[in-house]
């Protein structure tokens, strides 16, 4: 097992492994810190519930699922898991565990942040993009009809537990759709990352867990944490997380959701590239070194999007400011830079 401290407002420890959950949740021994527990998961995670069930069980432990999908990151399921927790009289002495992918992680950190102002949670990530990304860092939100994460919070948790086992079960569509924020990683870092998932089995790598996987992880997780630390609440340097991000948001949107996030996000990549090499930020050989990456992930997969349509949708992102959008752009493989781009500027480019 290998562990990872994240030093922020909130420090906490992430643990990484494989089979490694049932260590980690006696080691916590949660029913003697907390009066009431309740798990956050989807329907489809929860059928795999019963191994964390079985550790934690007892007296004011509580299940309580959301239907998958980003329909669960909406104003209504945000205001039903409130009303559970007020219901059930939790204080803020207890404590929520997100089991799931990203939008449970998304949905129980922004419950967690606003409930009595605040509580305890704990996120236990079973999807590759939750792993690699969203359960690191203390972003959390909801979507809203014109938007996603439009609203949210930083809310730190009190620990991350990523046990690789959980995604053996992964459906394949699923494992490829985290490797779009692995890929962001990589052309943000360069380096070990990118050598790694050069003709890489994707599939096969995670289904056969192993030293790859755990170290394809360990490297996303240590990029964010860098950058988490020296900017925790996104005043300047960790909006190169969003790398890509703009058009995936929009693209998630234009959609109805119909593509995944790390889907969106490696389209957005590749429009990412074609804009940096639209400003002479990259030459054609970058721009087609980053295309082909994305192809040997089966990304991205066809789009009929009208571009303008998913510009004008880009500005209703969180990342815009008055007509400009604080979009990240490519200089090279391990060099990305935030630059502001006006609305009128960005539609010209695509035209």
């Amino acid at each position: 097992m290998r562990t990872i401290k994240v030093t922020a407002s909130s420090s906490y420890n992430i643990y990484l492994g494989e089979n490694i959950l049932a260590e980690r949740l006696n080691a916590l021994n949660l029913q003697t810190k907390y009066s009431k527990i309740a798990v956050i998961s989807d329907t489809n995670v929860a059928s795999s519930i019963p191994d964390v069930w079985r550790l934690i069980s007892g007296d004011g432990v509580m299940l309580y699922t959301v239907n998958p999908g980003e329909e669960s990151k909406s104003i209504n399921a945000y205001s039903s898991l409130l009303s559970f927790l007020a219901y059930n009289n939790f204080s803020r002495k207890d404590l929520l565990i997100a089991f799931g992918g990203g939008v449970v992680g998304d949905l129980t950190g922004f419950t967690a942040a606003t409930y009595l102002r605040g509580i305890d949670f704990i996120q236990i990530p079973t999807t590759l993009l939750s792993m690699v990304d969203s359960s690191v860092g203390g972003k959390t939100g909801i979507n809203l009809p014109e938007g996603k994460n439009l609203a949210g919070a930083f809310k730190q948790p009190k620990e991350v537990i990523i046990d690789t086992s959980t995604l053996k079960t992964l459906p394949n569509e699923e494992i490829l759709s985290g490797f779009g924020e692995v890929i962001k990683y990589a052309i943000l870092d360069g380096g070990e990352l990118l050598d790694i998932i050069k003709n890489l089995q994707p599939v096969k790598t995670v289904k056969n867990g192993g030293e790859t996987l755990l170290n394809i992880i360990d490297l996303c997780v240590n990029s964010k944490r860098r950058i988490v630390e020296n900017d925790e609440f996104e005043k300047n340097e960790r909006r190169l997380l969003n790398l890509g991000h703009s058009f995936a948001h929009a693209i998630e949107k234009v959609s109805n959701y119909t593509f995944s996030h790390g889907e969106a996000v490696g389209v957005g990549i590749k429009l990412t590239a074609e804009l940096s090499q639209k400003l002479n930020l990259i030459n054609e050989e970058t721009k087609n070194q980053i295309f082909a990456l994305l192809k040997d992930y089966t990304m991205p997969k066809g789009t009929n999007f009208d571009m303008q349509n998913l510009i004008t949708q880009t500005f209703n992102d969180k990342k815009t400011e008055s007509n400009y959008i604080n979009e990240i752009l490519i200089e090279g493989i391990g060099k990305c830079v935030i630059k502001k781009l006006a609305f009128d500027q960005l539609r010209e480019l695509f035209k």
